[in-house]
């Protein structure tokens, strides 16, 4: 491929990992990239020749958010081909067939993807099932899964690749009947603290849902439209969003979380 864009989602900085190793292996390999966080407030180019589609599970479900982009697409993409790179810490849950089912609307054919497990970001999973932390995942091994898968792509033609639906998956039918808030049901405590706060932005930039909203030097956020997907909580640099039923230690406050900040400080938007 010459050219290739990736639009991306990250909410705790695992799939802003993969991004920065599937970015790096596109220019090794003579590829033009083109980054596009799917939050940034700057349209997207759809030019590239190929898209990459860039998203955690959460919920059993591919992101809200980037589910939202997908179904956005404007007809000029009618005809491309696409790959997807996946994080999350178990299965991903029917995630390549549900993703080429909306791809295909819009004309877009699915030729790929890859999975790459990271750290539990959910603060409840982190607290109560300690064998899901994966603490410092994605490691140097499963960067490397997703710089192999699109190597792989990059030397080949692509192809659509046919998936499967597995109707006895668990995991697949609790995506489907979940509401897209319910993890965000357990948070109905969640307490901002003023003085503790810079108003760096981070947390409703990056909010999926737009729950978290400023007004002046005051931050809020509607309890109905969270999601629970805890990306305030792990990516504010002060903690000034806290809970009382987890501790600090049950918050996410991992190395690519961290860059992640450092990115989206650097260059607005993470672009």
């Amino acid at each position: 491929m010459k050219t290739a864009a990736i639009f991306w989602q990250s909410q705790s900085g695992n799939t802003f990992a993969c991004v920065k190793a599937a970015a790096e292996e596109l220019e090794r390999g003579g590829t033009g990239v083109y980054l596009h966080h799917i939050l940034s407030k700057e349209p997207p180019d759809f030019k590239a020749e190929v898209l990459i589609f860039a998203f955690p599970v959460f919920n059993f479900k591919p992101a809200t958010t980037m589910r939202d982009f997908i179904e956005s697409l404007p007809p000029e993409v009618k005809g491309k081909k696409a790959l997807i790179i996946v994080t999350c810490t178990g299965l991903w849950s029917g995630t390549p067939y549900t993703v080429k089912k909306m791809l295909k609307k819009k004309g877009v054919e699915l030729c790929g993807a890859v999975l790459a497990k990271g750290s539990e970001s959910y603060i409840l999973l982190r607290k109560y099932v300690k064998a899901l932390n994966n603490s410092g995942m994605p490691d140097e091994k499963e960067l490397q899964k997703v710089k192999t898968f699109i190597t792989k792509a990059n030397k080949k033609e692509l192809k659509p690749r046919f998936y499967l639906f597995n109707p006895l998956s668990l995991f697949y039918w609790l995506g489907v009947v979940s509401p897209d808030n319910a993890p965000g049901m357990v948070f109905t405590n969640k307490i901002w603290v003023k003085e503790k706060c810079t108003l760096c932005g981070y947390c409703y930039k990056l909010c999926p849902s737009g729950a978290i909203t400023r007004q002046g030097e005051i931050l809020s956020c509607d309890a109905k439209k969270c999601l629970g997907c805890c990306g305030c909580f792990n990516i504010c640099p002060v903690s000034a969003w806290t809970t009382p039923a987890y501790k600090k230690e049950n918050f996410y406050k991992g190395e690519f979380a961290k860059e992640l900040v450092k990115t989206l400080k650097d260059k607005e938007g993470g672009k």
